[in-house]
């Protein structure tokens, strides 16, 4: 956490003492914290710095996010202050970063309490409602090499032989220590070939041997049920995240809409986008 390491300046801790008000009620966003220069880091630099910060920083006691914060922005004034804006390729940067910057905040602005509950809950609704009822499957498998030995394995399930007990013994594939079992699977999850077998198996029944790139399968139908529906509280980070997806665009597009927009020099060359020299 070097960017909020606590650095004690006597000279800083001391022009704190000297500009900020006595009482807390006096301040201000414009009281002065630091000066770098003769130019003013008041106290809403400050605030709005905190306010960006990643919701993890939020339990830092206030005095070491104080120190932090203000000892990294009086750096980077100071930074600041060395740099040559009157080169064409730093004003025009500076202009792009001001207005993305200024773009960010006019949609935050636009989306504050955005989607509501009642939003969420409406399109989760409407999500399900188009959501098709699918089958899963639990099954258990014994993978061979050859389709003789595939063979051999249903004639000693014929002899009482626990399905486990031969998995264990003479699966070649990773679920052979669980007794083959697969578990809990739907439609498009297994290769073609296993997944036709499994669909048209009763419960408790096995296959015949079944042929896949990976070898030759006995397959165990364990158990089948209807896909349980995904709940609101699954899908409420997809379903907020597309409806702020959604309410930008249509922002953007009214606003854009609206707007006196010209394009002009479309016939430029698009190889010189990459011409750094002409910001020189």
């Amino acid at each position: 956490m070097t960017y909020f390491k606590k650095i004690k300046i006597f000279s800083l801790t001391l022009l704190l003492f000297l500009n900020l008000p006595a009482a807390s009620e006096d301040y201000t966003a414009n009281s002065t914290l630091a000066e770098v220069n003769g130019k003013p880091i008041t106290l809403g630099h400050v605030i709005a710095a905190v306010a960006r910060l990643p919701e993890e920083y939020s339990n830092l006691e206030p005095d070491y996010l104080l120190d932090g914060i203000l000892d990294q922005i009086v750096k980077q004034e100071v930074m600041a202050q060395t740099l040559d804006d009157s080169k064409l390729l730093i004003k025009v940067s500076l202009e792009n970063e001001i207005r993305s910057l200024k773009a960010k905040y006019a949609v935050e602005q636009q989306m504050q309490d955005y989607p509501t509950t009642e939003m969420v809950q409406n399109a989760y609704q409407e999500l399900i409602s188009v959501t098709e009822n699918t089958e899963e499957f639990n099954a258990s498998h014994i993978l061979v090499e050859t389709e003789d030995r595939a063979l051999e394995i249903l004639k000693l399930l014929e002899t009482g032989i626990q399905f486990t007990k031969l998995a264990k013994e003479n699966s070649t594939g990773p679920s052979a220590p669980n007794g083959g079992q697969l578990g809990w699977f739907g439609a498009g999850q297994m290769v073609p070939e296993f997944e036709t077998a499994v669909m048209v198996l009763e419960i408790g029944k096995v296959s015949q041997p079944v042929k896949t790139q990976f070898g030759w399968h006995v397959i165990k139908l364990n158990n089948r049920r209807t896909k349980p529906l995904p709940t609101l509280e699954e899908l409420q980070p997809e379903i907020i995240q597309q409806l702020n997806q959604d309410r930008i665009d249509e922002l953007v597009k009214i606003k854009t809409e609206k707007a006196g927009i010209i394009l002009v020099n479309k016939a430029i060359n698009s190889s010189s986008i990459c011409n750094l020299e002409l910001l020189k």
